[in-house]
């Protein structure tokens, strides 16, 4: 199976996550908006990926783990971890539900699309406000 970005298999949602970035004009006067932009748009994605309370609970156990590892892991052990007594949960259905917050880099590991996404899950309600890794600890 093949877990890797590519043309045939591209991220859901990316080009309108792109086009929100590429919307966002850096400067002086608008830093603050930006930044407050920018997690509106997470918000947007977040939601529209997540349908349900079952897929909610996956995409929020899911990231907390991408968020908070002290090493690299591959997605079977991301599964695992997020599984628990879950027998359907599947590598695919957490890269589909975590769309544009993870990504399988080209050694076959789990980690975060961007250095945003890192800051926005830390401050985020999602994961209780900066409190995220001490749940899964």
């Amino acid at each position: 199976m093949d877990l890797f970005i590519s043309s045939e298999r591209p991220i859901k949602h990316w080009k309108d996550f792109d086009d929100r970035l590429r919307k966002l004009e850096l400067d002086r006067d608008s830093g603050r908006e930006v930044i407050d932009r920018l997690g509106e748009t997470y918000e947007e994605i977040f939601a529209r990926n997540v349908q349900g309370a079952h897929s909610l609970s996956l995409a929020v156990r899911t990231l907390q783990w991408a968020l908070c590892a002290f090493r690299p892991f591959d997605i079977e052990e991301l599964r695992a971890a997020v599984a628990i007594d879950d027998d359907v949960v599947t590598g695919k259905l957490l890269l589909d539900i975590c769309s544009n917050f993870i990504l399988v880099d080209s050694q076959g590991f789990v980690r975060l699309a961007h250095i945003s996404v890192k800051e926005y899950l830390y401050y985020s309600h999602l994961m209780h406000s900066g409190r995220a890794c001490e749940r899964i600890q």
